[in-house]
């Protein structure tokens, strides 16, 4: 019956009786409706379905224009459409979209309630997938099995404008019923041509074979790994434990037995003869036995393990093999687990190398045994350079005998592969002797640099006091003997200035000294702006005597420093000085402040005499002076720079240096902020 629904459609319950005047012709349509289920069920995929069954509707059911849209169970989308064009030809993926189907049988808004019936519509758009061509009327089923919606079919008059036969709704959803049936039995068949697919290719490259034997007659069905089925009748025990190796036929026998007394699975590995030479097989299976105990069915799996049983043989021999050079090799070896590092071997050379016997090290980890410094690190260190490098070549390592006694090592590491599982394998180079002739011949040279340094720095030393201290002689053998109080004046001056220049000279000394010695000093949190500042302001007389324009450019959020005021000052000061001494009258100097890459810097920059490339690269060592600074000022001690270094290294920092000769320097500190400072 046609019952009014929803927005001027109509639905058609899903159990309808046809009129009389159209009962013989639907009775026909039945019967072809039930001859084109043969038919339909002899396609061989879900495509080739729903093509025949809008030919066969057409040809056979009578309906004008079929067309069948397929949908993914998951996502609703339309993946494939079998329709008919306005010449009545049937079209494959005729271009509609999920769109052009009505909305009310999206699956998002069809429950599946909705599914058993059907959706008439007496007025509808029709198209032919490009846009609406026409109007008449259009029937829509959904296709669905076990609960789930696979698509529909849709029936209109767009061609012919056939009025609505009373039957052709039902006969459409009878339709719609027949080829769901069909695509279950198709994706039934599809699943089990796949799962016996899966089994032969599983049996293909396990090279396995399937068999069933019955005890009582003798009868043996194989299915070998290419699926062909073999049958052999009247195959008793006795034939087949003549093809079995005589030392492996107990073996089989008491498989057989002990399987049939449990009832319980068996497996077995044995030779077996083929063709000519004997082939490994493994054997698993079950025994099915009567009422009374005894075997009547042997169903089970033969595997062909000739090629295992041979690997595992090279294997072992190769283990072998190894383990003779393990404990042979003249480089102390180990075996050690990885996620602990217990020691499962170590060879003879290991043993003499760090001083234990075997037994102590068996079953035991280097941290136990103290065996190297920094065990934990140590292990995480290895661990983070093996991941990175693939492996771990010539690192050389500090360690301990049981002694105490210090070696040095040089460390390789490579994972190995025993019985099936990975260890670390540890080889150790011993470098104590070679490390102890190096460090002595360091001790030696470091002695004669000690030496070489101690008598150039006397020999700088001497002349460079030799020059103030005459000019002092001389002032006083002068000044003993001038009655003019002027020019005694003038040599007093120049007794001061010159025993000035000693003290500072002296200074610089102990300084240096004291630097290089690396005395402790109190630390604290330092502000590098106000020094600046301090220094600038206490040096302004000099910066005025000379003209100088001294601009100051201080970044006012600079971040502190921590480390010693009195060094810091020290090393600000020599710069600051370096500069207004090498920078000629009415020049000018910057002193700027400012942080970089997590850094505080500070920087000097002059329009001094500057230097050249030859004495940027020494401008740091101890009484190093460019000449043209030595022309420029003979008072210098040539150890303010080498100060200026040291006490920033002290600070976790660096100095660099900028030149041009002619043009001026430009002097830069650059010191960790006070959380990141060493």
């Amino acid at each position: 019956m046609l019952e009014h629904g929803r927005a001027g459609h109509l639905q058609l319950s899903p159990v309808v009786s046809p009129n009389l005047e159209a009962s013989s012709s639907f009775a026909e349509y039945l019967i072809r409706l039930h001859e084109i289920g043969f038919d339909l069920a002899k396609a061989e995929s879900i495509q080739d379905l729903h093509r025949q069954a809008v030919e066969a509707g057409q040809a056979k059911l009578g309906f004008d224009r079929l067309a069948v849209f397929q949908v993914d169970a998951v996502s609703g989308e339309v993946k494939a459409v079998f329709t008919t064009d306005l010449t009545g030809s049937s079209v494959d993926d005729a271009g509609f979209r999920r769109a052009d189907v009505p909305a009310y049988w999206q699956q998002s808004d069809a429950s599946q309630d909705a599914w058993g019936r059907m959706q008439v519509e007496l007025d509808a758009a029709l198209t032919d997938g490009e846009g609406a061509t026409g109007r008449g009327w259009r029937v829509t089923a959904a296709l669905h099995h076990e609960g789930i919606l696979h698509g529909w079919i849709v029936a209109d008059n767009l061609v012919t404008q056939r009025s609505l036969e009373p039957f052709r709704a039902e006969l459409l959803q009878m339709y719609a019923a027949s080829i769901s049936h069909i695509r279950g039995q198709i994706e039934a068949r599809q699943q089990i041509t796949a799962k016996d697919e899966r089994l032969r290719l599983v049996m293909q490259v396990a090279n396995m074979v399937i068999w069933e034997w019955d005890v009582r007659t003798g009868g043996l069905t194989t299915y070998d790994r290419d699926g062909v089925l073999n049958q052999s009748p009247n195959l008793f025990y006795d034939e087949i434990a003549q093809h079995v190796h005589p030392a492996d036929r107990e073996l089989m026998l008491n498989g057989f037995r002990d399987a049939a007394l449990s009832r319980s699975a068996f497996s077995m590995e044995y030779r077996y003869w083929h063709i000519d030479t004997y082939l490994w097989v493994q054997l698993t299976g079950a025994i099915k036995t009567d009422s009374d105990g005894l075997p009547i069915v042997v169903v089970g799996i033969s595997q062909n393990v000739t090629e295992r049983r041979q690997a595992a043989e090279a294997l072992k021999r190769s283990e072998e093999r190894f383990f003779a050079a393990f404990h042979a090799n003249p480089s102390a070896i180990a075996i050690s687990t990885i996620d602990e590092g217990r020691y499962i071997d170590v060879n003879e050379s290991w043993l003499r190398l760090f001083g234990y016997e075997r037994e102590e090290c068996i079953g035991r980890m280097d941290i136990e045994l103290h065996i190297w410094d920094s065990y934990r690190e140590r292990r995480e260190a290895l661990f983070k350079n093996y991941k990175v490098q693939g492996g771990i070549r010539d690192l050389e390592i500090t360690g301990k005998t049981r002694t105490g006694q210090m070696i040095y090592g040089l460390l390789s590491i490579e994972i190995i592969e025993l019985e099936s599982r990975p260890y670390f394998l540890t080889m150790v180079q011993d470098l104590t002797e070679r490390k102890r002739s190096e460090e002595q011949a360091l001790e030696l040279a470091l002695e004669r640099e000690r030496l070489d340094a101690l008598t150039d720095f006397i020999d700088t030393m001497s002349h460079d006091f030799k020059t103030p201290l005459a000019i002092i002689n001389n002032s006083l053998y002068l000044l003993e003997r001038l009655t003019d109080p002027v020019r005694q004046r003038d040599k007093l001056e120049l007794i001061k200035s010159q025993t000035l220049f000693l003290d500072k000279m002296i200074h610089d000394i102990l300084t240096i000294s004291r630097l290089n010695a690396d005395l402790p000093r109190q630390r604290e949190s330092v502000d590098l702006n106000t020094i600046l500042q301090s220094i600038v302001e206490r040096l302004r007389p000099t910066i005025e005597a000379k003209s100088l324009d001294v601009e100051m450019a201080l970044d006012s959020g600079l971040p502190r420093v921590r480390g010693s005021v009195d060094d810091l000052s020290r090393a600000l000061i020599n710069l600051i000085e370096n500069a207004i001494t090498y920078t000629m009258p009415e020049g000018k100097i910057i002193v700027r402040s400012y942080v970089t890459d997590g850094q505080v810097s500070i920087e000097v920059d002059d329009t001094g005499i500057g230097m050249t490339e030859s004495d940027l690269r020494q401008v740091f060592k101890r009484f190093y002076r460019a000449e043209n600074a030595r022309l420029s000022n003979s008072k210098g001690t040539g150890l303010g720079l080498a100060i200026v270094k040291r006490i920033v290294e002290i600070h976790g920092g660096r100095v660099d240096v900028k030149s041009t000769l002619g043009e001026g320097s430009t002097f830069s500190i650059h010191l960790p902020v006070a959380e990141m400072a060493v």
